[in-house]
C-alpha cells in the first residue's frame, strides 16, 4: 500500500518533508483530503501548512478551523456590503464589550469602513482595563491611529457614568456586545447572569429610548444574543433571552435588533481555542459527550453579519440569525485535528460529561418564530408580538429586579424568570398558530 506522501506526490496535491505537510489544492477539496489523511494514520507531522496561490503570491499557512470544520466562510455579496456601506455613512457608532473578542472584531471592521473612505466617529467602552490595553497594542501593531477612535473603561452597571457617557457622545448606533458568556461560571453564578446580561441590556436599551426623546434623533440598538438564548437550559441563555425581550419591547423608534450568534471562531475560551492550549500543553482535549454539537461561524462573518442584520432596516423589530451551515459534532471536530497533529486520538479524548446547563444540541429559532431570508440573513420579525413582549417584560424586569435588594435570591429569581418564560412562549406559540 503507499504512504500518504506517495499518494500525495502521485496526485499532485502536496508533499511530506520532515516533519512538514505540506497540502496544495483547491479549497472544494481541502475537507475531504485532510479527513482522508487524518484516518490513514502514517502521518506524524508537527506541521502541516496550506499553500494558497493567489496570483502570483505563494502563502503558507497553518491549517485553521474552518479547514477542519469544512464550511467556507459566507461571500456576503456586493449588494450586501454597499448597502452596509450605505447606511453607516455619516454615523456615530459605540459598541459595549469593545475589548471583547466579538467586539474587537467588530471594532476593527468599522475601522476598516472608515480607511475605505465611510465616514464614521466611534466609539469603544469596555469594562476590563486589560481588555482596552491588549486591543490599544493591537490596533497600534496593525497600523492604526487611535485618534481614529476613542476609547473607554466602563462599566456598564454604572448607570450614572454610562448616561453620561452616551448623552456627551451621541450616538447614532449603540452595538451591545458586553455580556457573560461562559456556562459553567454563570451557573454558579446566577446573580450575574441576571445584572449582567438581562438587567443591564435592559438598562442600557431604555437610556437608548430616552436618548432618542432628549437628542431629538433616532438611536438604533443591536443586541449581540447566542443561540444558547433558544430553549435555554442554562443561567447563561435564560438571561440572553430576557435580554432579547428587553431590546425587542424597546418603546424607541429607532431599529432595535438581536442577532443570535453560534460558536465563533478564535474567540476566547471558545471550545477550539481550549483544544489548540491544552495540545501545546501535551494534555488530553475534554469532550463532555461523544454526541454535542455546535454551530460555528468565523469572527469575519460575525462582524459583517453584524453590521448587515442592522442595515436591514425595514425590520425594526427583529432576531437575525446567520446561516452557520450543518451543527459540528465536536468528537469529530477533534479526532481530525488530533490525527493532522500527529496524535491517538484513542490517547488524547477524554470525556467528562455535561456540564450543569450544558445542551447536547443547540437551535437558532424557537418553533414559533417564523423565518424570513433577507440577503445573507435569516429575521425573525416580531412587531406583531410587541404589546405581548412588553407585558411580560414588565413582569420580567419586576421579577429580577429583586435581586437587587436580595442578591442570596438569584436562584428563586431565575426559577421564576423561567418559568414565565415558559408561559410566553406558550403564548407567542398561539398567537402564531391563530394565523
Amino acid at each position: 500500500e503507499l504512504t500518504s506522501d506517495q499518494v500525495m506526490r502521485s496526485e499532485g496535491i502536496g508533499s511530506l518533508v520532515g516533519d512538514t505537510l505540506i497540502l496544495g489544492l483547491p479549497p472544494n477539496q481541502l475537507k475531504e483530503i485532510l479527513n482522508k489523511l487524518s484516518e490513514r494514520g502514517d502521518i506524524n507531522t508537527k506541521r502541516i501548512y496550506i499553500v494558497n496561490l493567489r496570483e502570483e503570491d505563494l502563502i503558507l499557512r497553518e491549517p485553521s478551523f474552518e479547514d477542519l470544520i469544512g464550511r467556507r466562510e459566507i461571500d456576503f455579496g456586493d449588494n450586501s456590503l454597499k448597502l452596509v456601506r450605505k447606511v453607516l455613512e455619516g454615523k456615530r457608532v459605540l459598541v459595549t464589550g469593545c475589548g471583547g473578542t466579538i467586539g474587537s472584531a467588530l471594532l476593527e471592521r468599522l475601522l476598516e469602513l472608515r480607511a475605505e473612505g465611510i465616514a464614521l466617529e466611534i466609539l469603544g467602552v469596555d469594562t476590563s482595563e486589560a481588555g482596552l490595553f491588549n486591543l490599544e497594542m493591537s490596533l497600534k501593531d496593525k497600523g492604526i491611529n487611535l485618534s481614529e477612535v476613542d476609547l473607554k473603561l466602563l462599566d456598564l452597571r454604572d448607570r450614572v457614568a454610562t448616561s453620561y457617557i452616551l448623552y456627551n457622545f451621541k450616538p447614532d448606533l449603540i452595538i451591545h456586545a458586553a455580556a457573560y458568556k461562559h456556562v459553567p461560571i454563570l451557573e454558579r453564578e446566577p446573580y450575574q447572569a441576571i445584572l449582567n446580561d438581562f438587567l443591564v441590556t435592559h438598562w442600557l436599551v431604555n437610556l437608548s429610548d430616552e436618548l432618542e426623546v432628549e437628542l431629538e434623533k433616532v438611536v438604533d440598538f443591536v443586541f449581540i444574543s447566542t443561540d444558547k438564548a433558544v430553549y435555554p437550559s442554562s443561567n447563561l441563555g435564560l438571561a440572553k433571552r430576557w435580554g432579547e425581550i428587553a431590546v425587542l419591547s424597546s418603546e424607541g423608534k429607532g431599529q432595535r435588533k438581536a442577532v443570535r450568534f453560534g460558536n465563533v471562531l478564535g474567540s476566547s475560551g471558545s471550545v477550539l481555542e481550549v483544544f489548540k492550549k491544552r495540545l501545546e500543553q501535551g494534555l488530553k482535549l475534554p469532550i463532555t459527550s461523544p454526541e454535542v454539537e455546535r454551530y460555528f461561524m468565523s469572527l469575519k462573518e460575525a462582524s459583517i453579519f453584524i453590521l448587515l442584520a442592522y442595515s436591514l432596516k425595514d425590520y425594526g423589530r427583529a432576531v437575525a440569525i446567520l446561516d452557520m451551515g450543518r451543527r459540528v459534532r465536536i468528537l469529530d471536530l477533534a479526532k481530525r485535528y488530533l490525527r493532522l497533529k500527529g496524535f491517538n486520538p484513542e490517547e488524547m479524548i477524554e470525556f467528562i460529561g455535561l456540564r450543569p446547563g450544558e445542551k447536547l444540541t443547540e437551535d437558532l429559532r424557537y418553533d414559533f418564530e417564523i423565518p424570513l431570508k433577507v440577503n445573507e440573513v435569516t429575521l425573525i420579525d416580531y412587531w406583531e408580538h410587541l404589546l405581548t413582549l412588553r407585558e411580560y417584560l414588565r413582569r420580567g424586569v419586576n421579577i429580577a429586579n429583586r435581586i437587587l435588594e436580595e442578591p442570596s435570591s438569584a436562584e428563586e429569581v431565575i426559577m421564576k424568570l423561567r418559568k414565565l418564560l415558559n408561559e410566553l412562549n406558550e403564548t407567542l406559540r398561539r398567537h402564531v398558530l391563530r394565523g
